[in-house]
């Protein structure tokens, strides 16, 4: 019958909209940009050396001036800007593409996490200055995706023992596309299984955009009711 928000990433602002899907360094850059303000340049990371300058300057003119930037606070798009910044995936070739190549990278074993900011409004800046910090400093891949899953969980983990505690509620739905990735799901539910709070994740219908759909189709046939 109704719902409420009670709590959501940082907007990030996407240069060109839709291109981002198929062009991850642009949200790695926007991310980038946020981050470091003009300082990002200096950076020496594999996105900076792979992108051009040219291009890069335009798009941070147009965030700067918010020209065709919407603003996301979707995981998806983390997860494409983190591949943009390792220098994994700079370009998609199908959907998703960055995600995936991310989940190559993973490995047992490791529980550390980076750092993030705030409670209702969760900011990832933290944790992009420390995952430019690990790759300058040469920490292997798989320990910074790992990483980076790891702080996605945390995030996601923190925010439900809040909510749990103002409101009482201990039942738990995991939805949306990122759920599709099994190790962010499974540390996910482990976490929250072990605070003794009743999880549920999708079985028979998709956790993406086609389970999206069909909550709006039960969502309309309740209000025409």
């Amino acid at each position: 019958q109704n719902f409420q928000r009670r709590g959501h990433y940082e907007y990030i602002p996407l240069p060109g909209g839709d291109l981002v899907t198929k062009e991850p360094w642009r949200t790695g850059l926007s991310l980038l940009y946020m981050t470091y303000g003009e300082d990002w340049s200096g950076l020496n990371i594999p996105l900076i050396k792979t992108i051009d300058p040219g291009k890069a300057k335009i798009i941070t003119e147009a965030i700067r001036k918010k020209i065709n930037t919407p603003l996301s606070c979707g995981a998806g798009r983390l997860f494409d800007a983190v591949a943009a910044i390792l220098g994994i995936c700079h370009e998609s070739n199908y959907h998703a593409e960055a995600p995936l190549l991310l989940e190559n990278y993973l490995m047992q074993g490791i529980e550390d996490s980076y750092t993030i900011e705030g409670s209702e409004v969760i900011s990832f800046r933290p944790a992009i200055k420390e995952i430019c910090d690990d790759i300058r400093n040469k920490i292997p891949f798989p320990v910074i995706v790992t990483k980076f899953h790891n702080t996605v969980a945390a995030a996601a983990f923190g925010s439900v023992k809040r909510l749990s505690s103002e409101t009482g509620l201990n039942r738990v739905i995991l939805s949306g596309g990122s759920f599709q990735n099994k190790y962010l799901t499974e540390k996910l539910v482990h976490l929250l299984r072990n605070k003794d709070l009743e999880v549920f994740i999708p079985a028979e219908v998709s956790c993406n955009d086609g389970g999206i759909a069909l909550g709006q189709l039960a969502i309309a046939a309740h209000n025409l009711e």
